[in-house]
């Protein structure tokens, strides 16, 4: 018969912690969705060392803690390199994290999302994310064509 192991409660900062490991899981924010070259469970670390760095600045100072951590992901049949930034806010008061803003860039263009109530509901899934930047750009493309096409005839009116 294998041997069990004993329950081992989880601390409150284990508890914060897999929240938000599983928020942006089923966001899509993990390395095996964002076709990511790091290994799986990269960004999840990133986030235990930079969250227990807050914790222990905070038992100095006990002042809101702010951070950030960085992911990349690419996507689409041009393999689109999109860098997302998530800033989080640790507040030792209320023993609470909160992912306050989401920024992804894609070449020149970034959308910000500002995330006011901490819930999973208001983090875009990261795929859809990528589709509104392509789309800024492509339309950003399409207008410049525009522009150029407008030229070109108004040259071609003065000749």
């Amino acid at each position: 018969m294998a041997d069990k192991k004993p329950y081992e409660p989880k601390t409150k900062f284990q508890a914060i912690l897999e929240y938000h490991s599983d928020w942006l899981f089923r966001q899509g924010y993990h390395e095996r969705t964002l076709g990511s070259r790091e290994p799986q469970g990269k960004l999840v670390e990133r986030l235990r060392e930079t969250f227990e760095e807050a914790i222990m600045r905070t038992l100095w100072t006990y002042r809101i803690e702010e951070f950030r951590i960085g992911a990349r992901g690419i996507f689409g049949t041009k393999k689109d390199p999109v860098d997302f930034m998530f800033d989080y806010r640790y507040d030792p008061h209320r023993e609470r994290l909160s992912l306050s803003k989401l920024s992804a860039r894609l070449y020149d263009e970034t959308i910000e999302y500002v995330l006011t109530n901490n819930t999973p509901r208001q983090l875009p899934p990261a795929d859809l994310v990528h589709a509104q930047l392509s789309s800024v750009i492509d339309a950003k493309i399409h207008e410049k064509l525009k522009e150029q096409q407008k030229s070109r005839r108004s040259r071609k009116g003065l000749q």
